[in-house]
């Protein structure tokens, strides 16, 4: 399907971002999954952008890029690895074997997966100590993956797919917030105004937030407070969302509640990989 069959959400809405629900056309009301008649104009139109950002075709990359972020992220704890700044060898060595340090039952001297074995891990791992004595300056898991890469040193390619994806996710998040200035007017001034949409995104913008995280009051606190609340509600109905359908929740929940960044309005994917990924969120269990 290319982007002139896809049938977008914005564009059927076109005229209607000032009428309340109960008001449009039933073919129209019937695809409007987030809370319409409690959000503004300007955040409905935003809302409507987001939801076709995450249903065209366009953007299978992306969304294949954040079902692989999130799979490495639950089973190896990738996100914790790949922000340090230093990583010994033997760490190195392990996950890029795709084992994760901190799980004992996972030994790279006893398992052979579907790219490496035992042998892999030796030859890696020794290889790594080596240029560790030659210059200690310490490493990053990215630095490790460069230096295996450069010798040839065999390795799992988990970690180039990774890479790969998150590189993905950085540039749609640019492009979303971008785009999304020119979907969304500047908001009228005065207190009920809509938030403003900002296109500070990027590692800059990501910085910042994970510098504040841990205070009272950031983005990131308050959207796993709705997740726990989310959550419970699932428990209540014997239902469960996986952590990128709870992102997709938090999304619109994060519209209707004016939940921002200090990049402006948040997507799927900044909540996924900033505020739930590895061990940032954990689900309640009353």
């Amino acid at each position: 399907m290319s982007d002139a069959d896809f049938d977008s959400l914005s564009n059927a809405l076109d005229g209607c971002f000032d009428m309340p629900l109960a008001e449009l056309p039933a073919e129209l009301s019937a695809r409007i999954a987030f809370p319409w008649d409690a959000i503004e104009p300007d955040q409905r139109r935003f809302a409507a952008y987001w939801w076709d950002c995450r249903h065209n075709p366009s953007n299978e990359e992306e969304n294949n890029a954040s079902s692989h972020v999130a799979w490495y992220d639950s089973t190896l704890n990738a996100a914790t690895w790949w922000s340090l700044s230093r990583i010994t060898p033997k760490e190195a060595a392990m996950l890029l074997c795709q084992f994760d340090p901190h799980d004992e039952k996972c030994d790279p001297l006893e398992i052979t997966n579907d790219k490496t074995g035992p042998i892999d891990y030796k030859n890696l791992l020794r290889a790594l100590e080596g240029v560790a004595e030659q210059d200690p300056t310490p490493r990053s898991l990215i630095d490790w993956l460069s230096v295996a890469r450069t010798r040839r040193l065999k390795h799992h390619s988990w970690a180039e797919r990774y890479e790969r994806a998150v590189q993905v996710l950085k540039a749609a998040d640019l492009k979303l917030h971008q785009e999304a200035i020119i979907a969304v007017p500047p908001a009228s001034e005065g207190p009920e105004a809509a938030p403003e949409v900002s296109d500070r995104s990027g590692d800059h913008g990501e910085q910042e937030d994970r510098a504040q995280e841990g205070s009272a009051g950031t983005w990131m606190d308050k959207i796993r407070e709705v997740a726990d609340e989310l959550h419970r509600n699932d428990l209540k109905a014997k239902a469960w969302s996986s952590k990128e359908d709870m992102s997709n929740r938090l999304a619109a929940e994060a519209i209707k509640r004016g939940i921002r960044s200090s990049r402006g309005q948040l997507t799927a994917a900044n909540i996924l990989r900033e505020a739930l990924q590895g061990d940032r969120w954990k689900r309640p269990e009353d």
